[in-house]
């Protein structure tokens, strides 16, 4: 996995599929680094605790679909590190995958994304 070896990022990932019912002022409490990656579409939110070696991301996107996030070492699909995430009535779905091309990234060997929590609500999740 490129993102424990070349990162050297020796760190637990968790990632929260955020509901929109949290505000953007609640999300930057939680979280006190953000980014807008698609203005009125796809924001990111991340906070880290360098005592228990963990980051956590919250995403807000405006789709009923799947969410899809990845860190990639160099800006391009392969070598990234990505989650693949949605919701389904009221059942959630989560994948950890390392993409190795420009095409759907397998299941990553290594599982160090874990799901906190995922809700859809007025055309965002």
């Amino acid at each position: 996995n490129l993102l424990k070896k070349e990162m050297k990022l020796p760190l637990l990932l968790l990632a929260c599929l955020t509901p929109v019912c949290f505000s953007d002022n609640h999300l930057a409490e939680k979280y006190p680094f953000s980014t807008t990656l698609h203005e009125g579409y796809y924001y990111l939110y991340w906070n880290f605790s360098s005592t228990d070696e963990t980051i956590q991301f919250a995403v807000r996107v405006k789709t009923t679909g799947w969410v899809g996030f990845g860190i990639s070492p160099n800006g391009q699909m392969p070598g990234s590190d990505v989650i693949i995430g949605w919701i389904d009535g009221q059942k959630s779905y989560f994948h950890d995958r390392f993409a190795v091309g420009r095409y759907e990234p397998p299941i990553d060997n290594m599982q160090d994304w874990f799901l906190i929590s995922a809700r859809q609500d007025d055309g965002y999740t």
